[in-house]
């Protein structure tokens, strides 16, 4: 907290603690979101993108994980949590040690807010992306894009196979940077939830019958299937329900919860 308020001062640091509350608040509430869902496929044809010189990526320990107390979406307390489970926390710095850019990778799930166990499986050898922030100062000069190529090259050489992230729908600013990052659009997402109650998650695939990126495929007793005939607002199939799991692991008929707002390429430059 000490070393935030030095760099961003008093004005800065409750700047983004009050933003952590009111995302925290809402996403409590009520929640009723869309997302585009895109996935790259990792391969050892992916061009070499080098950090500008003064400007180092490194996976995070658990001695880094201060950072967030005062830098990205991720509190210090999720951050940990996040640690234990797994994840992976990426963060650049610079020649003085300051941390610019940070994103979360998650190796098999698919983090989504208010679900049961609060995620998604993913298949094996599919990760995913999240929370990526850049420093303000450093928003507009292409770092947070050449974070993310260097990402998955390392994801590569960890042999995963596919990288997937999510970006709010109506945020097409974000969409087309991950376009023309070289993703391209496999779902829609659509998430509610009113309180606590009626959590639900439905996915509709972009091509094919199935999300080839999920462990576990929405199945008819669980919920809808998607028909290719079902309008969506501007003429897409409507979203299949993703069932719960249930302790024994089984799908049960009650829905998944919604995800927390995340864009996830956002602010990457």
């Amino acid at each position: 907290m000490e070393r935030g308020v030095r760099r961003y001062g008093v004005v800065g640091v409750a700047r983004t603690l009050l933003e952590r509350v009111r995302e925290r608040l809402r996403t409590r509430l009520h929640l009723l979101e869309t997302h585009v869902l895109y996935q790259i496929e990792l391969t050892e044809d992916c061009p070499p993108h080098a950090l500008p010189e003064g400007f180092r990526l490194m996976r995070a320990t658990s001695e880094d994980l201060g950072v967030c107390e005062t830098f990205g979406w991720v509190s210090r307390a999720e951050a940990e949590k996040r640690h234990r489970d797994g994840a992976t926390l990426w963060l650049v710095r610079d020649d003085e040690d300051h941390t610019v850019f940070c994103c979360w990778t998650f190796n098999d799930h698919l983090p989504v807010f208010a679900a049961k166990g609060a995620s998604l499986p993913l298949r094996k050898g599919t990760v995913a992306l999240e929370n990526s922030y850049a420093a303000p100062e450093h928003r507009g000069r292409h770092l947070g894009p050449t974070a993310v190529c260097e990402v998955m090259r390392r994801l590569f050489e960890d042999d995963f196979d596919h990288l997937l992230t999510k970006v709010e729908e109506p945020d097409q600013r974000t969409r087309h940077a991950a376009i023309r990052a070289g993703f391209r659009e496999v779902a829609i997402m659509c998430t509610s939830r009113l309180l606590w109650f009626q959590p639900r998650v439905e996915i509709c695939a972009l091509s094919g019958r199935e999300q080839p990126f999920l462990d576990r495929q929405p199945s008819a007793a669980g919920g809808r299937q998607a028909s290719p005939d079902a309008p969506v607002n501007d003429g897409r199939r409507q979203p299949s329900h993703v069932p719960e799991q249930s302790s024994n692991g089984h799908a049960s008929s009650n829905g998944h919860g919604a995800s927390r707002r995340d864009s996830e390429l956002s602010y990457i430059g």
